[in-house]
């Protein structure tokens, strides 16, 4: 379920060692993906764990979630432009830019499977 899955990301990100298991895991648990993109999408979680959320969508190839990384890096894009455009950006607007190289990647692994 959502806890366990959110428990393991934070223990992916506490200790990198764990990714090759967790990534074992997720794919063994069929609505793994569904999960993540809701990890991912929910901008009350930390960072880091929507970090986590979008690599191991992009590691375990859930390919049904590209839509959910396409949507969220569409906003983030735009809200980025928007900021450029009037020279403002909040601090946590620059905290979640950090995770758009990520969506990139994790788009550009969805892609070529």
């Amino acid at each position: 379920g959502w806890d366990q899955i959110y428990c393991l990301l934070e223990a992916i990100e506490t200790e990198p060692a764990l990714d090759k298991a967790g990534t074992v895991l997720l794919k063994a648990n069929s609505r793994a993906g569904e999960v993540l993109a809701e990890m991912l999408l929910d901008r009350k979680n930390p960072l880091m764990i929507r970090i986590q959320a979008a690599q191991m969508i992009g590691r375990v190839g859930y390919v049904a979630d590209a839509p959910s990384i396409e949507r969220l890096m569409n906003r983030l894009e735009a809200k980025a432009n928007g900021q450029q455009a009037f020279s403002f950006s909040s601090a946590e607007s620059i905290e979640e830019a950090r995770i758009l190289p990520v969506l990139q990647a994790v788009q550009a692994i969805l892609r070529a499977s």
